[in-house]
């Protein structure tokens, strides 16, 4: 039965924000809602807010009120045929969301799905299958049919890992002109035009990553250039400057996520705060030994990172987090142990605290905000 924690070592001001929280499964169930005091870290109201197959991320609009995730349709034996994306609209007043349609990703294993600056295109990609489809989203903010499909090729040095490709998740620069995707078993982050009225994608290049590194996420800088990309494999970020004019970039930098080099461990997520000065990174101990853990840099004038703070996850496998839009508290989605933990995070230091981890969803995957 799902429980939810109540309360926490931390009093609530007379104007508590309660926001929010849509957690993303690879369960059966559905996409999960609940509310979040950001002042206490006290998630309550947790309830199904739609039925969905393994929807295990989700995006959505600037203005929340149409929302994406990756799915799996249990009717299909083709692991190809299975990928799906499905576009929703959420009901402002319930919170519930209704599915509008779904598209086939034309790929095996969709992991990841994002929005153009416009929220115009959409973007899946593919991770067994190694490609990246790109949608046009319709007036009524339904998915059309598939625009672009582009298989990657190529593989590196990986012996299980990285034998074919392996599209992780693709993200539109701020300027809208070019999309970059981080395809972990080529050790690629492929670079493509975005003409934004068709949503059709044009592959103009790829950025070579660190042989064995496995390029999985990414994020951006607010106020510069610079790009972040998480090396799963290798469990590190490399730093780079974008050139906005022709989508190349140019490495800065390669720091690691830990002190020190762990075996059976690898990386899941990374986000960058939104005054810039602070990365997190998302550290995953697949041997079950409790060493899952939550990263914190602080990000220098110079995009040199300095880490700052290594904090134990709460959780088993944290497989993704986000911080919430008033930068107080930091929640992370832990898929083998089936709960949530919660951080309180101090905006001045970047530094996190545990509040909570006892907030049971099955198998989540992904979290995401919207405030209230």
């Amino acid at each position: 039965m799902l429980s939810v924690m109540m309360g926490c070592a931390y009093t609530a001001s007379l104007t508590a924000e309660v926001i929010s929280l849509y957690v993303g499964s690879a369960a059966k169930e559905g996409i999960w809602q609940a509310k979040l005091d950001t002042d206490t870290g006290t998630i309550s109201d947790l309830a199904l807010a739609v039925e969905q197959t393994s929807p295990t991320f989700v995006t959505r609009d600037k203005t929340g009120e149409f929302w994406y995730s990756t799915a799996s349709d249990p009717t299909q034996k083709s692991m190809k045929k299975k990928g799906l994306v499905v576009a929703y609209q959420r009901n402002a007043e319930t919170g519930k969301l209704t599915v509008l349609n779904t598209q086939p990703t034309m790929g095996a294993g969709p992991c990841h799905v994002s929005l153009d600056q416009t929220g115009t295109c959409l973007f899946v990609s593919n991770y067994a299958g190694g490609s990246v489809t790109s949608y046009k989203i319709q007036p009524d903010k339904s998915l059309g049919e598939p625009v672009s499909h582009i298989q990657h090729v190529g593989s590196s040095v990986h012996p299980r890992r990285q034998k074919s490709p392996h599209a992780h998740s693709a993200y539109a620069g701020a300027e809208n002109r070019f999309v970059y995707a981080c395809d972990l078993g080529t050790d690629e982050v492929v670079t493509y035009a975005l003409d934004v009225e068709k949503a059709k994608l044009s592959a103009v290049g790829a950025t070579k990553i660190s042989p064995g590194a496995g390029p999985r996420h990414m994020d951006f800088a607010h106020t510069t250039n610079r790009a972040f990309v998480l090396n799963e494999l290798a469990m590190s970020v490399d730093v780079f400057e974008r050139n906005t004019e022709d989508g190349t970039m140019k490495l800065l930098g390669d720091y690691p996520v830990l002190e020190k080099a762990q075996t059976e461990m690898s990386c899941s997520e990374l986000r960058v705060s939104d005054d810039d000065h602070f990365l997190y990174t998302a550290n995953r101990d697949l041997a079950d030994k409790g060493r899952d853990s939550i990263s914190v840099f602080r990000i220098h004038k110079d995009a040199k990172l300095e880490r700052i703070q290594t904090i134990p996850a709460g959780i088993w496998i944290p497989r993704h987090f986000d911080i919430t839009p008033d930068g107080k508290c930091l929640v992370v989605a832990g898929q083998r142990a089936d709960a949530l933990s919660v951080f309180r995070r101090d905006p001045e230091t970047g530094k996190l605290s545990l509040v909570s981890n006892d907030t049971r969803v099955k198998a989540p995957m992904w979290i995401g905000f919207l405030g209230q």
